[in-house]
């Protein structure tokens, strides 16, 4: 017994209303985030540098973020 393939074509993605979306999550995020200033809760004196050298053992640099 032979069996029938049917040839079904899948419908091209339509791209038209993309752009539309693409604004309108733009145009939201635009509105619903609002930008404060951070302000500076810890002062901190910063050494002076005089020389740079090259870290040769990366493991040991720590950063420490503060705020």
């Amino acid at each position: 017994m032979k069996l029938k393939r049917r040839n079904r074509n899948t419908p091209a993605l339509q791209m038209a209303a993309m752009p539309d979306l693409i604004f309108t999550v733009l145009f939201f995020f635009m509105l619903a985030t609002h930008m404060r200033e951070h302000n500076v809760q810890v002062d901190i004196q910063r050494p002076q540098g005089e020389a740079m050298e090259k870290t040769a053992n990366k493991q040991a640099v720590v950063n420490v973020y503060l705020g």
